[in-house]
C-alpha cells in the first residue's frame, strides 16, 4: 500500500513523527549516511523527551565527522518535511543536511506483517527506502554507502565501545539489531496501526475479547470472528464496544455468543481498518479460551469413585450419614467431604484434621480453630473453612476471623491475593452470610459465608452443569446477601 495512502486511512491516530539521522562529513558538509521516521499518537514535547532520554542513555556515538541529530514536528507539518526529503536537502532543527539524491517517499509501498507488531506492541507499516539516483554512483555517496571503509571512524566509535558504525547507528535511529545493512537503505519508514485484539475467553458460551483500539479511530474498525467445527465453517461479526473513555489505545471490548463450545473448535478472529484492510488475527482453540476447571477432568474422574448423589447426601445429611467407619467422628468425615467438593471446584484443599489448632510458635496457647485451608489458583482466593454439623452462632464468628487475621500478619505479600471465610454446615439451613466486626467484636468489619444443606444442593447442581465457576462467584463479592445484614 503506498505510504501516502496510509498516512492518508490513518491520519486521525496520528499526532507527530520523528525523523533520526545519522550524518556524516564529507568536504565540509553533513551528509545523511542512514536515517529513520517514527509516526506516532504521542504528543510531540513527550516524544522528544522520550527520545532524548533513550539517546542520553546510550553511549556517544558522536566523533569527528559523524553524528546523530533528530527532530519531532506536528503531523501537521509531514508534507514539509516529505518536500525536503524530496528536494534532497533536509532541515533539522535549522540545520541543513544532504541527501546524496531525492528521497520520494509517498509513492514507496509500506507493508504490513500484522502478526509481527513493532516495537510499539502494535502492528505496524514499514518498508526500507533508498534514494532515486538519477545518474551514476558519486564519490560522496559512495563513501556513504561503505562509512566502514573509513578506519579513524571505526576506531573512534570502536573506543566508545561500539563493534562498527552499523553498531553505533542501530540503537539511534531505533532500529532492530538484524536490520539490513543501513548503508543500501537511506531510511527506514514506520507508520504503527494502533489495534490490536488482546486476551480472549469464554464464559458459558460467551466469547469474549479485549480490544486495543484508539479513541480518535476506533470507529473505523471491524472485528470478524470465524468458527470450524464438525464440519461446519460459521463466520460472524463481533460487537465491539467502548470500556471506557481514555484516551489510551485501550478500553473497547468484543463480545458473541458462539454457536458451539466443542474444546477441539477452530476460532478466528480478525482485526481489519475499512481502508487498510486486515490488521490483525488471531488462532485458537475454544480449549485454549476456556477457564482451566471447565476443562478439568477432575470431577469426571471423581465421580466414577463417588457419584454427585453419593456426595450430596454426604454434605446435606452429614449427621445421617456414615461414610468411612474408620474416622471414627462424623464431624471429620464432613471436613473430608468438603474437601473433596472444594477440589472438584478447582479449589487446592486440605482438611487439617486433627491439626485444627493455631498455636502461638513454640508455645500451647490457642489462638483459635479452624477446619480446612483452600486457594483457588485461577482466582487467586485463599478460603478459610470451618465445618459444623449443627447450625453456626455468632460464637463461632471470631474464631475464623481470629485465625485469618492471625495467618495473614504472617504472610509475605498479603496483598497479592483474597481471602474469604466461609462456615460449612449440613444444618437444613440458616443464614447465608454473618457480619463481624459489630459492636462488641473488637474489629474490622468481615463477612463469613455461611454453606447450608440447602446451599450445598445448590453447590451440587453446579457442579452437575459444569458451571466451576458458581462457587466462586459465591464467596468472592462482599455484600452478595443483602438479606443476611439486616
Amino acid at each position: 500500500m503506498k505510504c501516502a495512502d496510509v498516512l492518508s486511512s490513518l491520519a486521525p491516530m496520528l499526532k507527530c513523527v520523528d525523523v533520526r539521522i545519522a550524518a556524516y562529513q564529507i568536504e565540509g558538509g553533513w551528509y545523511v549516511a542512514s536515517g529513520s521516521i517514527r509516526f506516532s499518537d504521542a504528543a510531540v514535547e513527550d516524544r522528544k523527551q522520550d527520545i532524548e532520554n533513550e539517546w542520553a542513555s546510550l553511549p556517544s556515538a558522536d566523533v569527528q565527522g559523524f553524528r546523530h541529530v533528530f527532530d519531532v514536528v506536528e503531523i501537521s507539518r509531514w508534507e514539509e518535511l516529505r518536500s525536503q526529503l524530496q528536494s534532497g536537502r533536509l532541515k533539522i532543527r535549522a540545520e541543513e543536511l544532504l541527501l546524496p539524491a531525492p528521497l520520494q517517499i509517498s509513492e514507496c509501498n509500506l507493508y504490513l506483517n500484522w502478526n509481527a507488531p513493532s516495537e510499539t506492541g502494535f502492528p505496524t507499516f514499514s518498508a526500507n527506502i533508498s534514494p532515486n539516483r538519477t545518474g551514476p554512483d558519486t564519490t560522496v555517496h559512495g563513501q556513504l554507502r561503505n562509512p566502514e571503509g573509513n578506519e579513524s571512524l571505526a576506531r573512534m566509535l570502536g573506543a566508545r565501545g561500539y563493534s562498527s558504525v552499523a553498531d553505533a547507528i542501530r540503537p539511534y535511529l531505533g532500529l532492530e539489531k538484524d536490520s539490513r545493512d543501513l548503508f543500501g537503505p537511506m531510511f527506514s519508514i514506520s507508520v504503527p496501526v494502533y489495534a490490536l485484539i488482546g486476551s480472549r475467553w469464554l464464559t458459558g458460551d460467551t466469547l469474549t475479547a479485549s480490544v486495543k483500539l484508539h479513541e480518535s479511530g476506533w470507529q473505523q474498525f471491524k472485528l470478524h470472528g470465524r468458527l470450524q467445527f464438525e464440519g461446519s465453517d460459521r463466520r460472524f461479526l463481533v460487537s465491539v464496544r467502548p470500556k471506557s473513555n481514555g484516551k489510551e489505545a485501550v478500553g473497547y471490548v468484543g463480545s458473541v455468543d458462539l454457536p458451539c463450545t466443542d474444546p477441539e473448535a477452530k476460532l478466528e478472529l480478525t482485526l481489519s481498518h475499512k481502508e487498510v484492510g486486515i490488521v490483525y488475527t488471531t488462532r485458537d482453540t475454544l480449549k485454549a479460551l476456556m477457564p482451566v476447571e471447565r476443562i478439568s477432568p477432575l470431577w469426571a474422574v471423581f465421580q466414577r469413585f463417588c457419584s454427585a448423589d453419593e456426595l450430596t447426601a454426604l454434605l446435606a445429611k452429614a449427621a445421617f450419614v456414615e461414610d468411612d467407619p474408620r474416622l471414627a467422628k462424623p464431624q471429620a468425615q464432613f471436613e473430608n467431604h468438603v474437601s473433596w467438593m472444594l477440589s472438584c471446584f478447582g479449589f487446592i484443599s486440605i482438611p487439617l484434621g486433627k491439626r485444627e489448632k493455631l498455636l502461638v510458635p513454640g508455645k500451647k496457647i490457642e489462638l483459635g480453630t479452624i477446619d480446612i485451608i483452600a486457594f483457588h489458583p485461577n482466582h487467586n482466593i485463599l478460603l478459610f473453612g470451618a465445618c459444623s454439623l449443627t447450625p453456626p452462632d455468632r460464637s463461632q464468628l471470631g474464631c475464623i476471623v481470629s485465625v485469618r487475621n492471625y495467618l495473614l500478619e504472617e504472610l509475605a505479600a498479603p496483598d497479592l491475593f483474597s481471602t474469604s471465610m466461609v462456615i460449612f454446615t449440613s444444618a437444613p439451613y440458616t443464614e447465608s452470610a454473618f457480619v463481624a466486626g459489630e459492636p462488641g467484636f473488637g474489629m474490622d468489619t468481615e463477612i463469613v459465608h455461611v454453606f447450608d444443606a440447602r446451599r450445598m444442593r445448590e453447590a451440587m447442581d453446579a457442579l452437575l452443569r459444569r458451571d466451576f465457576e458458581w462457587l466462586n462467584n459465591q464467596i468472592a463479592a462482599h455484600g452478595i446477601y443483602p438479606d443476611a445484614f439486616a
